[in-house]
């Protein structure tokens, strides 16, 4: 490398050495415990997945986790019937 690369490394790895000591400070100081809401919506595939996989991690990491899922008339309708076709003890 070249004198002018080697300084620009340095000069760029103190900017980054004080960017974190001000990050890691802010973590420090920081005295509110606040929680994390995410919403997942869209079409297609994978949302169910991926917000249990996200429960599963946090449950590991020991935190409090709620799950709320709302589902239309239709999703009902049809997890009825699949319910309903493999068991038939759950028709009125």
């Amino acid at each position: 490398m070249s004198d002018e690369q080697n300084k620009k490394q340095r000069s760029h790895q103190k900017k980054m050495e004080k960017l974190k000591e001000n990050i890691d400070a802010s973590i420090e100081s920081a005295s509110l415990e606040r929680g994390v809401c995410i919403l997942l919506t869209g079409n297609g595939k994978g949302k169910t997945s991926s917000a249990f996989g996200m429960v599963m991690r946090a449950l590991g990491y020991g935190h409090k986790v709620a799950v709320v899922q709302n589902k239309s008339k239709a999703h009902q309708a049809r997890d009825l019937k699949q319910s309903q076709h493999h068991d038939e003890s759950l028709k009125d």
